[in-house]
C-alpha cells in the first residue's frame, strides 16, 4: 500500500481546515474506500496507534495518523516502527502505515529507509486518494467549510480578522533572532516564553537566571512540574525530578559534548533537579549524544534535546489540540529503547 514519494501536485484540499478529529475520519474514511476497513480505534487520550485495520491482501494494518502543521520529527517515525517491529513478532505479516498531512522531515524519510518496513501516506498522497473517491474529498470539504463558518461566527463580534496564531508569532520573533553571542539574551527570552506557552499549566512559571545556592551557577530557566497533570506529572514520577531545567544554546551550529556538561551540572538528585531542556537552533552534533548518554548511565540525569524548530511544532501541536509531549516522548523511547551496556 506504499504510494508514490511526495511530488509536486495542485493543493486541491488544505488538510489545515480540518479538526484532528475530523482528519482521522477523513483517513478512516479513504482507508475503507481502499479496501482497507477499520476494525479497531484507539480510546480518546489513549497513547497508542490510531487504527487496526485490514489490508486487501488481508493482513493486519497498524495505522498512526499525525495532523501536523511542521514536518514530522524522526523521532515519532522512530517510535513507530519500533511499535511495528515488535508487532510482528506477535503476527508476522502485520503492516506499518503512517498517514501525515503535511510531509516528513529529511531526518524522518532516512528513519524510514533506516528502519524498513513502513509504508507512508504523505499529504500528496492523500489528495490524490481524494481525487480517486470525490465522495470523500466532497464531505471533507464540507466539514471544512462547515467549521470554519462556526470559527468566523465566534470571531466576527470580537474582531474584524482572525487572529495570528501564537505559532506563528513565536516563528516570527525566532526569524529576528540572529544565531551567537549579541542575541543570546533574546533566545533565551524567546525559548523561555515558548515553553511556557506549550506547557502551561502543567509547568509552572519558570525563574530565569536563577543562582544556585553556592553562588557559582546560574541556571537559564527552572519550570516546577505540577503534580497531578499528565503528562508532565509522569515525568516527575518517572524521574524523581520536581523541576524541569531548561538551557538555550544560540549557536548557528549543532552544539557539542561541553553543552551538555553545561546543563549536567545543573542536574542533581539532592535538589529534585533531574530533567534538562537543552534548546538549540540546529540538532546536536554526535558528541554531544553520547555525552547525553554518559550523563545518564552515570549520574541518572535525562537531558533532552530540543530544536528552535521542535518548539515551533510543538507548540503547533497544541493549537491543533492534541499533545506536544508525544515529540520528547518520542525522544524518550528512541533513546531507552536503543541503549546498552
Amino acid at each position: 500500500m506504499r504510494l508514490s514519494d511526495t511530488s509536486s501536485n495542485d493543493e486541491l484540499f488544505d488538510f489545515k481546515k480540518l479538526s484532528p478529529r475530523d482528519f482521522e475520519l477523513l483517513v478512516r474514511a479513504l482507508l475503507s474506500q481502499a479496501g482497507s476497513p477499520v476494525i479497531a480505534q484507539s480510546r480518546p487520550g489513549q497513547n497508542a496507534p490510531d487504527f487496526e485495520a485490514v489490508s486487501p491482501t488481508g493482513e493486519r494494518m497498524i495505522v498512526e495518523v499525525k495532523h501536523y502543521r511542521r514536518l514530522i520529527p524522526s523521532a515519532i517515525v522512530r517510535q513507530f516502527s519500533g511499535d511495528i517491529a515488535r508487532a510482528r513478532l506477535q503476527v508476522p505479516n502485520t503492516k506499518g502505515l503512517l498517514v501525515v498531512s503535511g510531509d516528513l522531515s529529511s531526518a524522518a524519510r532516512q528513519a524510514i529507509v533506516d528502519e524498513g518496513g513502513l509504508d507512508v501516506w504523505t499529504g500528496d498522497d492523500l489528495r490524490r486518494l481524494l481525487q480517486r473517491f470525490p465522495n470523500v474529498a466532497n464531505a471533507a470539504a464540507n466539514s471544512a467549510a462547515a467549521s470554519q463558518l462556526l470559527q468566523m461566527m465566534t470571531t466576527a463580534a470580537a474582531t474584524p480578522t482572525p487572529p495570528r496564531s501564537l505559532s506563528a508569532q513565536f516563528g516570527e520573533r525566532l526569524d529576528a533572532i540572529k544565531a551567537g553571542k549579541d542575541d543570546w539574551s533574546k533566545f533565551e527570552d524567546w525559548g523561555t516564553e515558548i515553553l511556557t506557552e506549550i506547557f502551561k499549566p502543567d509547568l509552572g512559571p519558570p525563574d530565569q537566571q536563577t543562582r544556585t545556592d553556592d553562588g557559582l551557577d546560574i541556571m537559564d530557566a527552572i519550570f516546577p512540574i505540577r503534580a497531578g497533570s499528565p503528562p508532565l506529572a509522569l515525568v516527575r514520577a518517572e524521574y524523581g525530578t520536581r523541576f524541569a531545567v531548561a538551557e538555550y544554546k544560540n549557536y548557528a551550529g549543532p552544539i557539542g559534548p561541553k553543552q551538555v556538561e553545561s546543563i549536567q551540572q545543573y542536574l542533581w538528585i539532592p535538589a529534585k533537579r533531574q530533567f534538562g531542556l537543552l534548546v538549540s537552533h540546529e540538532l546536536p552534533a554526535p558528541q554531544a549524544i553520547i555525552q547525553r548518554r554518559r550523563a545518564w548511565l552515570e549520574h541518572q540525569k535525562m537531558i533532552v534535546f530540543l530544536s528552535a524548530s521542535d518548539l515551533i511544532g510543538m507548540l503547533e501541536i497544541r493549537e491543533s489540540g492534541e499533545e506536544p509531549f508525544e515529540v520528547i516522548d518520542a525522544q524518550l523511547e528512541e533513546f531507552f529503547r536503543t541503549l546498552s551496556p
